[in-house]
């Protein structure tokens, strides 16, 4: 049981060597949702979920004021908010277009020259900027690091393009 106000920490990766609850995955930095459901007993309905994008090492998604936000770690502790740098200053920084020879997919490199991360959630890349300006929104809850890179594939995934 949760006490009023109280906190649960549940852990992804069961290799690590502290007291308390594993639940047998990790999440994708590269974006995914996480769903919380209710007991068998209340038909597994959903009590809450988050869809985030692309993550940054060493941070976290906390839920502030009911708002998610980036976040220093804060285990077991009130969340705290984390200043972000502005989005205008997101440059591109590198592209490829279709180069089988050296990689399978094409790419999109973005660079942040901040000190500060920056939510990339909600930023919009097109190829048709007049008649398509918002092609592919970026996920909400997407971030880019301080003096960091991101990577965008055609097919809306983040990382390292795959080698042939």
């Amino acid at each position: 049981m949760i006490p009023a106000n109280g906190f649960l920490l549940l852990y992804g990766d069961s290799t690590i060597d502290l007291p308390g609850l594993f639940i047998g995955f990790n999440l994708n930095a590269d974006g995914e949702s996480l769903s919380l459901f209710d007991t068998d007993a209340n038909d597994n309905a959903v009590i809450d979920t988050v869809t985030f994008g692309l993550q940054i090492p060493d941070h976290s998604i906390s839920r502030i004021n009911d708002i998610w936000q980036l976040s220093p770690p804060t285990l077991g502790a009130i969340n705290r908010s984390l200043a972000l740098g502005e989005p205008g200053e997101i440059r591109v920084n590198e592209w490829l277009s279709a180069d089988d020879a050296v990689f399978e997919d094409e790419f999109i490199e973005l660079f942040n020259p901040l000190s500060q991360p920056v939510a990339l959630g909600g930023l919009a890349m097109s190829d048709e900027p007049v008649t398509f300006p918002r092609k592919h929104t970026l996920p909400e809850l997407s971030f880019i690091a301080p003096q960091g890179f991101a990577l965008l594939t055609p097919d809306g995934r983040f990382g390292r393009p795959s080698k042939s």
